[in-house]
């Protein structure tokens, strides 16, 4: 995925869930023009891709099982969808299996997607999934999030980590 100058979105590569967002499953070897504009930010997870517009707005496409797109469905999208409840995002991370996290201009987290292993730090159980960003309690002040496999995790302005992770302890 490129942004070019212009703020236009390019994509190209593998695409089997629609993360290409060019409206199929086609691979492309070649770069095709995506219909967002006005963009300043974007990431690419496994089989997903977000965009984040100059009004904060967030966008993403491909691979949705789990909500992991955030519009409120569990329906894969070929093109662009709005993510919910994102509106002063200033970063996203999408790298996480099926669940994503944002950081908001005001230092608060959204994440959203599945919690298979308490990765989204909510008070759910365990195996529940988001379909829409949630605000996590105590990721404030926060700089930069990064999402894995089944944790996430947060920078604070303070230069301290907090983790969301299940932890399996041997005794």
């Amino acid at each position: 995925m490129a942004l070019r100058d212009d703020d236009t979105v390019w994509t190209w590569g593998r695409n089997n869930a629609g993360q290409l967002g060019c409206g199929n499953t086609l691979d492309s070897d070649w770069p095709i023009p995506i219909d967002v504009d006005d963009v300043y930010a974007i990431e690419a997870g496994t089989s997903r891709s977000f965009v984040i517009k100059n009004d904060g707005t967030a966008w993403a496409w491909g691979s949705n099982y789990r909500g992991q797109l955030g519009d409120g469905t569990n329906t894969d999208s070929w093109l662009p969808v709005q993510v919910e409840n994102l509106n002063n995002t200033i970063s996203i991370s999408p790298l996480g299996f099926l669940h994503s996290s944002a950081v908001m201009s005001d230092g608060t987290v959204m994440m959203w997607g599945l919690n298979s292993n308490g990765q989204l730090g909510t008070d759910t159980s365990i195996g529940n999934y988001e379909l829409t960003p949630i605000e996590i309690l105590n990721f404030n002040d926060v700089i930069s999030t990064s999402t894995t496999y089944a944790s996430s995790f947060a920078i604070k302005n303070d230069g301290t980590v907090w983790a969301c992770a299940y932890v399996l302890l041997s005794v």
